[in-house]
């Protein structure tokens, strides 16, 4: 269709139909200038408008009156199907169904740019004969756009498999209960899956009783579900977690290293001048974040100290949220720095729909979009106040739980105040 931008003063109807030279009568008096496009046509209609007469040389005359009482309103628009019959041709359809079938079930989908939310992985659509395009899209998953063709002999299903943007490795050990951990983090023992991983390289170890029994970097490709199954032969002492002193800008410390010596030969004792270190400096966002080191607060605001040779995960924590860990790698005595601008928290999505669309979104008080809709970045962890408003209905709140890297469904049911 042509775009048509609606006028304050006026109505605007949408006639799907592939005929053309016809004249219409807005409540039987005022002719109406016709916009045609290749699916139809577009009339701008005085408000109120009640009734239409539409007259045409070859299919004849006809009274149609608008449904419902108030008529075509101003700054509305409207869509109808124009059906014409002449004993002279053979009737055609004009519009067909078409049947999405999607996985994951929550996505999104628009076909010519017109947004509609699945539900348990479905959307029927009526379309107009011809090629539409259309794009579905879900949060970590990758997009898919594509055109389908509707013809009149059935209606079309598409089926859509969106591929998700993030990787998973299972990681399959004969030592029970081995500790499986990737980036520094446990995911389970024995037999494990990961959560969703970037694409990349990681760090993958089997740990039992303060041992490493297997260490590599498993390269991981976008969206690859990787197995890895290992064998006796892969899993000997590599080395083992000891307990050392290292020195601080106020004092001295302990801490776990990895004694890369071979394990079950390792000394009873050791001191800081026996091992190689590197000068370390971590700077939070603030004075009062707290920067911890494996998993040990070491201190808020600004660290600085001395490490062994090893891998070790730096996150910080503010009002109770976690950042996301950062990765450092020291391998020989070269100092370094690591500048945490700002706290990485996990987040989540709320997807909002309610039985009445353009009701305003308000999130803990702030306006946030009409419905249907999807929220951005909100704090996991954490419980939000999701409220509808719509005029002529009664408000509606709910109090929702942010999972986090998850979409969660909020649905809500707007009721119409009652007349007194």
């Amino acid at each position: 269709m042509l775009h048509v931008v609606t006028e304050k003063r006026q109505a605007t109807l949408d006639l799907v139909t592939t005929e053309k030279g016809f004249t219409f009568l807005a409540n039987g008096v005022t002719e109406l200038q016709v916009e045609e496009g290749e699916k139809g046509i577009t009339l701008k209609v005085p408000h109120k408008t009640t009734f239409f007469l539409i007259k045409h040389d070859e299919f004849g005359q006809l009274y149609w009156k608008v449904p419902g009482r108030k008529g075509l309103r101003k700054k509305k628009r409207y869509e109808a199907q124009l059906l014409t019959n002449s004993r002279e041709k053979d009737y055609k359809l004009q519009s067909q169904w078409v049947v999405f079938e999607i996985l994951p079930e929550n996505a999104i989908v628009y076909v010519d740019s017109t947004q509609t939310a699945t539900r348990n992985g479905r959307v029927q659509l009526e379309l107009a004969l011809g090629k539409h395009p259309y794009t579905v899209l879900s949060p970590f998953h990758e997009q898919q756009d594509g055109v389908l063709e509707v013809k009149e002999e059935e209606k079309l299903t598409v089926s859509v498999s969106l591929q998700p943007i993030y990787a998973y490795l299972t990681v399959k050990t004969p030592q029970e209960g081995g500790e499986i951990l990737i980036d520094g983090m446990t995911i389970g023992f024995t037999e494990a899956t990961s959560g969703r991983l970037a694409e990349g390289i990681h760090q993958l170890r089997v740990m039992k009783d303060d041992v490493c029994w297997y260490e590599a970097d498993i390269e991981m490709g976008k969206a690859e579900k990787k197995t890895l199954e290992l064998s006796t032969d892969d899993l000997y002492p590599r080395w083992r977690k000891k307990t050392l002193n290292y020195a601080l800008t106020d004092g001295f410390s302990s801490r776990t290293i990895e004694d890369r010596s071979v394990a079950g030969q390792v000394a009873d004792s050791a001191v800081i001048g026996d091992v190689k270190t590197a000068l370390v400096t971590i700077t939070a966002p603030n004075e009062s974040t707290e920067i911890w080191i494996n998993r040990e607060l070491l201190g808020t605001g600004q660290w600085e100290g001395k490490l062994t040779k090893g891998f070790y995960a730096v996150t910080t924590r503010a009002e109770g949220i976690e950042s996301v860990p950062h990765y450092l790698w020291i391998e020989d005595e070269s100092p370094q720095q690591l500048d945490l601008s700002s706290t990485m928290a996990d987040y989540g999505y709320l997807s909002i729909h309610c039985n009445e669309v353009d009701a305003d979104i308000y999130i803990n008080g702030a306006a946030s979009g009409r419905t249907p809709s999807m929220t951005g970045k909100l704090l996991a962890g954490k419980t939000y106040s999701v409220r509808l408003t719509k005029p002529g209905f009664k408000d509606v709140s709910k109090q929702v739980k942010v999972i986090g890297n998850t979409l969660t469904d909020v649905k809500l049911k707007l009721k119409k105040n009652k007349k007194r």
